[in-house]
């Protein structure tokens, strides 16, 4: 064999000295090649040993300050895929912070009739002890108060009730005590008005003065707006030692109020400031709040800046007019009530559970639990109040009997015999007032119904409504009467035409929200006791009609649940859209939310409606994330993942399974890999598509997590991890796979995967692929290395490591001559520059390796002489593996060919 572009020279300039201090700087690259191994075994391709991959924070912190266009994805600011936004988890706490939904507001025309017939009785005078009471609440002795009254349309519906309670505690004074009335509200003539006693000054709680103040009020009626300040103002003027400042719940914060809680305390401060030396106000402001909670907050702190520590604020409402004593305890308390007086306090709570609607729920419907309560405590302290009567007043008897009807209702015991009272003592008595005999057949007649007697009962509810034109009974009688009717399972053939006048339709022609639903709960509750296939039309109808109003529909669906787990809780025939409302209603409260996943599910499984299965699954996703705990989280991902399964086109699919991946972490592994795969095959679109991949991919193994990670976005957070966890991957399959073709095809797959995801490392894995390539298929190799050779000539990078490789693959392809002359020119170069690296080394281990095995005797003189001068190089023939490699070439040179 022979080699005349061989040169055997050294250039001789070169310093013994400095050729020593150069051997501390000649870097190994990684090349594995055996040192112990024979010439003719060993393996000529070289095998770089890649560094582990940096972090993203590491790569980060590497960035270059130079111009960002240039700098590469690791060294810019890396964007994320987009987060999709949860709504499942958005609506999952609205519904957590969502209250169960108010019954709707009555006609004002309607609540107008019924404050109409409502009757206000004068009261009595009394005495009392010196110490100031009001319904219950009581304050410490005063020697002069002011009552601060409001006189504003706020309180039309309780004023018959707090003038009651006025007089009761104006009865109770001492002559000893003074006192004055200041009653608020905004009319043309002033802000506020005194009672006509002492000349509008304090006056002597004498009899006469009492009187007059009871005379007064008779002529007062309720009306106008609140302006509560100005009141006080009035009454702080006077310089009481207590101010008594009593009303109805105020529902806005208009006149007296609309400065707001802070600017209305600091005038009061200044109306009334504490003391420098004893920190005493001059005046005790207590507040008293009728009926319901104030609002505003405003009466609270009232009490609590200007109180003297004992019932600063309280609210009275109806349970609190009497305690749990004995009703003759109780009329012996109601010092200076008279008859009349005791009538109208019922009267008038009769009239503000009437206004609600909640009386006539409890006749012909059903109550939720706040509504029973109410109703519950109404009713016995209405009863209390007439018991005493009831022999000698034919009202306080019909009272009785319909608070009696009310408790039946609301809390059944199965006990008749009070029931059996009211149809004794009104069945055959006629009262003189058309309406008020009306009431006593609707309550009769009701009470033959929870007796059994159905039939007398609905017959005298014909007869009533037969008389209705010739009686003059107004549309509220007839509707009540109507209600009742069908309560006891008749459904008369003028239905449609009453249920199209007031009360259950206003007077623009609307269904009323509170009547018409009322009428409509009826029909359905009296359908479902007869077994009636379409018992549920009547409050699908009006749930469709109310479709633009959302605190409406949900009331509806409120009602839909009580009547559902009343009377068809046991029905499987019931559709599927009421089932979706009753859920929708049981939805709305903690303590039935599992009641309503259970009905949600059942939809699922019965339905035929697709868009109603649909809807289901996704309230399952949104009720079992309210809920909250692990088994509901867990059946919430698995219908939403259904939802998107099954119903891809439905615009909340994408937000279903995007939710229930990412609210997944507690589920199985195999959950997960569902979940993801389903999310990248429907939606390839959604701007989490690179996220998802990621994600699935860490579930994967092998090839198949490289295929999920192959598509994620480069220069992108996903792409950069997706790099990073791709590299580990062919990592650890290379250590795996014996097979060359196999481990090619890896090199070759980890080097495009680097290029694209930008790794630092790709540098390496492209000469690593080159070198897996060279070694099944040189000639391709060599059009590898060729294209690489002149990136890094362009590029300006080191070339020596792959023009050694070419070299070597030449020798493959048995290009000994291209060979030579590649590895000659190479350390020439390396020589020239006086930095001989490994790579240097290795070059003339493979020339010698090559004269030793085929080269002629005088090459092989060439060779050992070239040794030598290598020797007076480096005794140490760059060290390890190449020292030994040329050390068994020189022996071999010495032998004979």
């Amino acid at each position: 064999m022979k080699h005349p572009l061989l040169r055997w020279t050294v250039p001789p300039s070169i310093s013994l000295a400095v050729h020593a201090l150069l051997l501390g700087i000649v870097a190994y690259i990684g090349m594995q090649i055996s040192a112990d191994a024979t010439p003719e075994s060993r393996v000529v391709v070289t095998e770089l040993a890649l560094p582990d991959p940096p972090s993203v924070p590491e790569q980060q912190a590497a960035a270059p300050d130079s111009d960002a266009s240039t700098s590469s994805p690791a060294q810019r600011a890396i964007p994320s895929a987009t987060q999709l936004p949860d709504p499942v988890q958005q609506q999952a706490q609205t519904l957590e912070q969502t209250a169960p939904s108010s019954a709707p507001r009555m006609d004002p025309v309607t609540l107008e009739a019924m404050r109409e017939a409502n009757q206000t009785i004068a009261r009595p005078e009394s005495t009392s002890p010196p110490s100031v009471q009001f319904a219950g609440v009581q304050s410490k002795a005063a020697r002069t108060l002011v009552y601060v009254i409001d006189g504003s349309g706020a309180t039309a519906n309780s004023f018959a009730y707090l003038q009651t309670q006025l007089m009761r505690s104006i009865d109770r004074l001492s002559p000893t005590q003074r006192f004055q009335v200041v009653l608020f509200r905004e009319s043309d003539d002033s802000q506020y008005t005194l009672a006509p006693i002492n000349g509008d000054r304090l006056a002597r709680a004498t009899p006469e003065h009492k009187q007059a103040v009871a005379d007064w009020l008779d002529t007062v009626s309720a009306r106008g707006r609140s302006n509560p300040l100005e009141g006080l103002k009035g009454a702080l003027a006077l310089k009481p030692d207590l101010v008594l400042l009593i009303t109805r719940s105020i529902q806005r914060t208009e006149m007296g109020w609309a400065q707001g809680q802070r600017e209305i305390l600091q005038t009061l401060n200044q109306l009334n400031p504490r003391d420098e030396l004893s920190g005493v106000r001059n005046t005790v402001i207590k507040c008293v709040q009728l009926l319901d909670d104030d609002p505003t907050g405003i009466m609270k702190a009232i009490g609590t800046m200007h109180g003297d520590g004992s019932d600063d604020y309280r609210v009275v409402r109806y349970e609190e007019l009497i305690s749990n004593d004995e009703p003759e305890l109780i009329a012996q308390r109601s010092i200076g009530a008279s008859d009349e007086q005791r009538i109208a306090t019922a009267g008038q709570m009769w009239s503000e559970l009437a206004q609600s609607g909640n009386a006539q729920s409890a006749l012909t419907s059903v109550l939720d639990s706040t509504q029973r309560t109410g109703v519950i405590d109404a009713a016995r302290a209405v009863r209390t109040l007439v018991a005493p009567l009831r022999e000698q007043d034919g009202r306080a008897e019909l009272l009785w009997a319909q608070a009696t009807l009310l408790l039946h209702r609301s809390r059944p015991t199965g006990e008749t015999e009070a029931l059996r009272v009211i149809v004794d003592k009104l069945g055959s008595v006629m009262y003189t007032d058309p309406l008020t005999d009306a009431q006593r057949v609707i309550t009769v007649a009701m009470a033959l119904g929870e007796l059994g007697e159905v039939r007398r009962g609905v017959s005298m509810l014909d007869e009533l409504t037969a008389l209705s034109d010739d009686l003059g009974l107004d549309e509220l009688t007839r509707a009540q009467a109507l209600l009742a009717l069908v309560s006891l399972g008749k459904e008369p053939e003028y239905l449609s035409e009453l249920a199209s006048n007031p009360p259950f339709v206003t007077t623009n022609g609307n269904i009323d929200a509170l009547w018409g639903l009322l009428l409509r709960e009826g029909v359905t509750i009296a359908r479902l006791k007869g077994g009636q296939e379409n018992a549920w039309s009547p409050m699908l109808s009006i749930r469709r009609a109310a479709a633009g109003s959302d605190a409406i529909v949900s009331y509806i669906d409120q009602r839909m649940a009580l009547i559902y787990r009343a009377h068809a809780s046991d029905d499987d025939g019931t559709p599927p859209r009421v089932l979706m409302a009753t859920a929708s209603g049981l939805a709305q409260s903690n303590t039935t939310r599992h009641d309503a996943l259970a009905l949600y599910e059942r939809i699922t499984q019965t339905s035929d409606d697709a868009t109603l299965v649909a809807d289901a699954l996704w309230e399952i996703g949104v009720l079992g994330r309210a809920i909250n705990d692990e088994v509901s989280i867990e059946r919430s991902n698995a219908a939403l993942t259904e939802l998107a399964r099954r119903f891809p086109e439905d615009p909340r699919a994408l937000g279903a399974i995007s939710s229930a991946i990412g609210a997944g972490q507690a589920s199985s592994e195999e959950a997960q890999r569902e979940r993801l795969r389903l999310a990248i095959q429907r939606f390839p679109q959604s701007p989490a598509i690179d996220l998802w991949r990621l994600r699935l991919g860490e579930f994967l193994d092998d090839f198949a997590r490289l295929d999920v990670l192959d598509p994620i976005t480069p220069e992108t957070r996903e792409g950069v991890l997706a790099g990073q966890l791709y590299e580990q991957t062919v990592r650890g399959m290379l250590d795996a796979f014996d097979d060359p073709q196999t481990r090619l095809g890896l090199s070759l797959r980890m080097r495009d995967a680097a290029h694209r995801f930008g790794l630092s490392s790709a540098g390496l894995w492209t000469k690593r692929a080159a070198m897996s390539e060279a070694a099944l298929d040189p000639q391709s190799a060599l059009a590898s290395i060729d294209t690489l050779l002149a990136q890094a000539d362009r590029d300006g990078e080191p070339t020596e490591e792959l023009r050694l490789l070419r070299a070597q693959t030449l020798l493959r392809l048995d290009q000994t001559r291209s060979a030579f002359s590649e590895l000659r020119n190479l350390s020439d170069r390396i020589d020239a520059s006086g930095n001989r690296t490994s790579t240097y080394w290795q070059s003339w281990t493979l020339m010698l390796e090559a004269i030793a095995k085929d080269g002629s005797s005088d090459e092989r003189r060439e060779a050992l002489r070239h040794l030598a001068r290598l020797q007076l190089i480096d005794p140490e023939l760059g060290g390890s593996p190449w020292k030994q490699r040329l050390q068994d070439a020189q022996e071999t040179l010495h032998s004979e060919p």
